[in-house]
């Protein structure tokens, strides 16, 4: 048996830094691919061709007011689509997964002395999954502190 497999992948990056103490990143990438076999063909029954699809997105933005102090906060998605629900009497086979993973933050860095600087940040999970019935989503919050110090 003969198989094919034919994949693409795109994406675009972009920096914009308007200014010194201001600057945004954008990253998207989306992938397509496909598996296909022979046996297909032949038989309907047999093992099926296979489609995937994968979205990535990611934004991060900072502005530092002062020269002391730093603003953050970014967002970053996750995507498939390629849940392919073949599990009948003859094949069983669910391959794939459609999820949607979601993080979102946000914080602040604030410089004590010339050797140390304390931030606070907070961040915000989801992960959905369609092709499971939803036992694998979640909802998260974290808030937390880091004190920074050069010796």
């Amino acid at each position: 048996l003969m198989a094919r497999y034919d994949a693409s992948s795109y994406s675009i990056d972009a920096t914009v830094t308007p200014a010194d103490f201001l600057y945004f990143v954008l990253f998207y990438q989306k992938k397509y691919a496909v598996t296909s076999t022979s046996a297909q063909n032949l038989d309907p029954a047999g093992p099926p061709n296979y489609k995937a699809n994968v979205d990535t997105l990611s934004l991060t933005g900072s502005y530092a007011p002062t020269a002391k102090t730093v603003l953050r906060a970014s967002y970053s998605m996750y995507r498939t689509d390629n849940f392919n629900d073949f599990a009948s009497a003859t094949t069983s086979l669910p391959l794939g997964l459609d999820n949607l993973s979601q993080n979102a933050s946000m914080g602040i860095e604030q410089k004590l002395t010339a050797n140390s600087s304390l931030e606070v940040d907070y961040k915000y999970s989801q992960y959905n999954e369609g092709s499971n019935g939803g036992f694998t989503d979640y909802k998260a919050h974290l808030l937390y502190t880091v004190f920074n110090m050069k010796f």
